[in-house]
């Protein structure tokens, strides 16, 4: 994330930025079975995540842009993948997609 948000404000100066994290729910595979059931444990992922998405909204500012965080809940890839097709048929500018490192 970090990397994909430097490269959008060094490409794009004072831009307006959104960022998007998703919570998935229903992510059992990364937690004890205990954990899943705990109430706790969505608000321990809310305000770590809230965390985060401050720290990002810092280093844009750092490097000249605004960024708005944004956190939605369900399957990480539908919300993405639902959020860059609104950005791409309703945004009045060229969207840039940063892929990860491999």
């Amino acid at each position: 994330m970090g990397r994909a948000l430097i490269a959008a404000t060094t490409a794009f100066e004072d831009a307006d930025l959104v960022i998007l994290h998703v919570i998935d729910p229903f992510d059992v595979y990364s937690v004890t079975e205990d954990a899943v059931w705990d109430d706790s444990f969505i608000e321990q992922r809310e305000a770590e995540t809230k965390e985060l998405l401050g720290e990002y909204e810092a280093l844009a500012a750092e490097h000249g842009a605004t960024a708005e965080a944004t956190l939605t809940y369900g399957s990480p890839s539908q919300a993405i993948l639902g959020a860059a097709e609104t950005v791409a048929e309703r945004a009045p500018v060229s969207v840039t997609i940063v892929r990860p490192e491999r």
